[in-house]
């Protein structure tokens, strides 16, 4: 029997508590504890600080999750540092992180990809030639698309620093192709070493 999968509301606490850092959760159950054993009578203290289980299991969750990520101004310094990167440096920076992930990563020439990657068999274009802009839209997935069927790829990645419209993420999603926005290229490339 498969159980559905639990998700949180977005606007929950807990939900902006996750998204937070891991120190705010600790603190707020921190707080809660000392209140507790302040506010009660002793013998029912311990009873009001389990209110801050909760707290305390968010943070160690959170704390989990952020480990090894850039923090606030490290993840604007390699922004900066990507976005001042021509197409040439950038594609040179995916392919040592490509590289390190176990690819064989050869560039192309071809229309609608900038790299091809290999890894068991399994073929996947990047699409870096648009990271700048400041909106991709869906013509960029279609070339890259196009491309991936002459090749006999399965799967794509978009660089994109900029925001993707509706119509672009509808086509990837039903294209098998990977956005990687500018968020989760920085934690890569942090995770990798090479920012």
């Amino acid at each position: 029997m498969k159980f559905p999968k639990f998700k949180l509301p977005p606007n929950s606490l807990f939900a902006i508590l996750l998204r937070s850092r891991w120190w705010i959760s600790f603190s707020l159950a921190l707080a809660i504890t000392l209140i507790a054993f302040v506010a009660l009578p002793v013998a029912y203290a311990p009873v009001g600080a389990m209110g801050s289980l909760p707290f305390w299991a968010i943070g160690v969750v959170a704390f989990g999750r952020q480990w090894n990520q850039p923090s606030a101004a490290q993840r604007e310094a390699a922004l900066a540092r990507l976005l001042s990167m021509n197409g040439r440096e950038l594609t040179a920076l995916l392919q040592r992180g490509f590289g390190a992930d176990g690819y064989t990563v050869q560039a192309t020439s071809r229309t609608g990809a900038d790299l091809r990657l290999d890894r068991a068999g399994a073929l996947t274009l990047v699409q870096t030639r648009r990271f700048k802009a400041s909106s991709l839209g869906a013509e960029p997935l279609r070339e890259l698309t196009q491309a991936m069927a002459a090749e006999g790829a399965a799967d794509g990645i978009v660089v994109a620093c900029g925001s993707v419209t509706e119509q672009a993420s509808r086509w990837a999603a039903e294209h098998h192709i990977r956005v990687l926005d500018a968020e989760a290229l920085v934690d890569w490339l942090h995770r990798r070493k090479l920012l």
